[in-house]
């Protein structure tokens, strides 16, 4: 148990009637567990039908923080704004079309409601059959402005390549195998007696925590902390502020636990502190 940092608790979670965008949270539950990220893909523009439900998908909100994503497709756009440097880490190759995930910086809470809409839109499209991965550096934040029009105030936090997979060989498989040696903890998840304090009883609590476990996150960090109590309230702790990278990491993994939550049958929301 590795408590010996100074926490804040982030959000606690209310029981209550809630809801995600249509089925989302069974489809969405699915797709924690099938989600991977991908570095390279094959090129295929989105299909239609794909391209309309990710750009016209309404997240559910977390907070009054103003965040929101837009859908940039085409080879011009993708050239722009990911750097694309040979041998570059994290490098992102042939993907047809990205999300940008944007935030007023200057709203308290940005980070982790920025995270918890932007996992929203990755849960989608991992539902869809289409791969994702989270990217917060390696991009031309700048470059984003040309094919996306951002208010005064509003910055790309990160963006999320989107497509379809491609069959890596040679060097760039090295790559991309590359990555499982550089990156601590890649592709591990911290054991639940490690990141929950307190008795976890009921099924839906277990199921939940256990979707905020397999949350991406910086170079797998995990900074998510769970805390329950007696009474089986649940809160999420964080060891950096509400406007910090580590609580935009704590966004992603609170939405997992509020699509978990609700497709075991046990609705509520996060209610920012």
């Amino acid at each position: 148990m590795i408590y010996n940092v100074a926490l804040t608790t982030l959000a606690v979670w209310r029981t209550g009637p809630a809801s995600l965008v249509g089925d989302g949270a069974s489809r969405w539950n699915e797709a924690i567990f099938a989600r991977h990220s991908v570095r390279t893909y094959d090129g295929t523009p989105l299909a239609p039908d794909d391209a309309s439900s990710l750009a016209g998908l309404r997240p559910e909100r977390l907070g009054a923080a103003r965040v929101r994503h837009v859908l940039i497709q085409g080879d011009r756009a993708l050239e722009r704004i990911m750097r694309g440097l040979v041998g570059s880490y994290g490098r992102i190759a042939g993907a047809p079309a990205l999300v940008a995930l944007i935030a007023q910086k200057s709203d308290s809470g940005h980070a982790p409601a920025l995270g918890y809409l932007g996992q929203q839109v990755v849960l989608e499209a991992v539902s869809r059959g289409l791969s994702t991965c989270w990217v917060a550096g390696a991009f031309r934040r700048a470059a984003v402005g040309e094919f996306a029009e951002l208010a005064e105030g509003e910055e790309v936090l990160c963006i999320s390549p989107v497509g379809r997979p491609a069959e890596t060989t040679g060097l760039r498989r090295l790559h991309d195998a590359s990555l499982k040696w550089i990156t601590p903890g890649y592709g591990k998840r911290k054991p639940l007696e490690e990141i929950v304090r307190g008795e976890v009883r009921a099924p839906w609590l277990q199921a939940a925590l256990e979707a905020a476990r397999w949350a991406p996150s910086a170079v797998n960090l995990q900074p998510w902390r769970f805390r329950v109590d007696e009474s089986g309230g649940v809160a999420i702790e964080c060891p950096a502020g509400p406007d910090s990278k580590q609580a935009l990491d704590c966004g992603i993994a609170m939405a997992n636990f509020a699509v978990a939550a609700r497709a075991h049958g046990a609705p509520g929301a996060w209610e920012l502190r």
